[in-house]
């Protein structure tokens, strides 16, 4: 995309960060959030709930966890569908 000229948005980059982790692929998922960092477009909660969501399906809970538990730090605000899906899958208490 940024050989053509193209710089993708939010949308772009949390759409290609589902596909990763549909296809199992979740360190390239974490790789391209990070590079939204790096390329100055924010994660909002969708880009980090299909990562978590991609990290349960894959096995990965820990790390989920670890990343539900770091959102603060992170800046990013879990949003009812987040907190769902996460105490679902990491089997949580919902917070209220």
């Amino acid at each position: 995309m940024f050989s053509k000229g193209c710089i993708p948005d939010v949308v772009t980059y949390s759409s290609v960060i589902d596909g990763f982790c549909r296809g199992g692929k979740t360190d390239q998922a974490k790789k391209k959030l990070h590079q939204m960092y790096k390329y100055g477009c924010k994660p909002n909660t969708v880009s980090y709930t299909a990562l978590l969501n991609g990290l349960c399906k894959n096995g990965n809970s820990l790390q989920a966890r670890e990343m539900m538990n770091g959102s603060k730090e992170e800046r990013w605000v879990p949003n009812a569908i987040t907190l769902r899906r996460g105490s679902s899958q990491l089997q949580l208490k919902p917070i209220y």
